[in-house]
C-alpha cells in the first residue's frame, strides 16, 4: 500500500513542497523521483538538459517512456 507524504524538492531554480506517493513496492538500483511534467517545468528540469536519456519502464498497464536526467 502506498503512503502519501509531503516532500520538499529543491532545484537550482526553485524549491517546491508537494505531496508524494512513497512505499509503492517499486524498486530501483538507485533512488529515483518521478515528477509530473508541470512540476518538472516549475523546477526548471523540463525540457531536459543534454545528457538526459529516454528509457522504457514496465508499469501495470504496459510500458511507458521516462526521461532520466543526470
Amino acid at each position: 500500500m502506498g503512503v502519501r507524504v509531503r516532500i520538499r524538492i529543491k532545484s537550482s531554480k526553485e524549491e517546491i513542497e508537494t505531496p508524494a506517493l512513497v512505499n509503492t513496492g517499486f524498486e530501483t538500483e538507485q533512488p529515483e523521483i518521478l515528477l509530473p511534467v508541470k512540476l518538472a517545468e516549475k523546477l526548471g528540469l523540463y525540457p531536459p538538459d543534454h545528457g538526459s536519456m529516454l528509457e522504457e519502464y514496465s508499469v501495470v498497464g504496459g510500458t511507458t517512456l521516462i526521461i532520466k536526467s543526470p
